[in-house]
């Protein structure tokens, strides 16, 4: 006890005491979060979100999902015949803060047969490998039209099918004759 008392009295002699430079001034604090009106319900949320797929133009009309997070944002999930849109909503004053949407409608891309948006410069296509002309070939006969399918029979029963006829037998063949022997030539 006496060398606790004696550390105590030494380090008050030899100047070693903290002061806080702060504890006179006052040190500015974070205001205080606004008192806001309560928080919003799962069917503001929905409605809030249904007005930001409107606004989009997107054919959205049934809820999938829809949760609130703990830092308060509503996270609702919509869906329709062809679109499908998930929006975030603060959960606080019902501001549309993320969304991603899908639209399945043909309208909703670039008009048909516009020409595509340039993307990079592209390199001139190689030369073609020289090669000797090729003879001209001639035009290929047209082909005959198919002729038309005879109209389907009535429900009458098809007989059965017949068993073959019996082929005659052909007698084999006769031997070859024998060659005449080659005349000699005279000199």
């Amino acid at each position: 006890m006496r060398a606790l008392l004696a550390a105590a009295v030494l380090a008050a002699l030899a100047g070693c005491v903290y002061v806080d430079p702060y504890a006179g001034s006052a040190r500015p604090r974070a205001a205080p979060p606004p008192a806001s009106a309560a928080p919003l319900t799962q069917d503001q949320a929905v409605q809030e979100a249904f007005r930001v797929a409107a606004e989009r133009r997107l054919e959205v009309d049934r809820v999938q999902h829809a949760h609130v997070d703990l830092s308060g944002r509503w996270h609702v999930d919509l869906a329709g015949p062809h679109d499908r849109a998930q929006i975030v909503i603060d959960g606080r004053d019902g501001r549309f803060l993320q969304g991603k949407f899908r639209s399945g409608d043909a309208s909703a891309g670039p008009p048909q047969g516009a020409a595509p948006a340039p993307s990079a410069p592209q390199a001139p296509a190689p030369p073609a490998p020289l090669a000797a002309p090729a003879a001209p070939t001639p035009p290929a006969a047209p082909t005959p039209p198919a002729a038309p399918a005879p109209p389907p029979a009535a429900a009458a029963p098809s007989p059965p099918p017949s068993p073959p006829a019996p082929t005659p037998t052909e007698p084999p063949p006769s031997p070859p004759a024998p060659a005449a022997p080659a005349p000699t030539p005279v000199p």
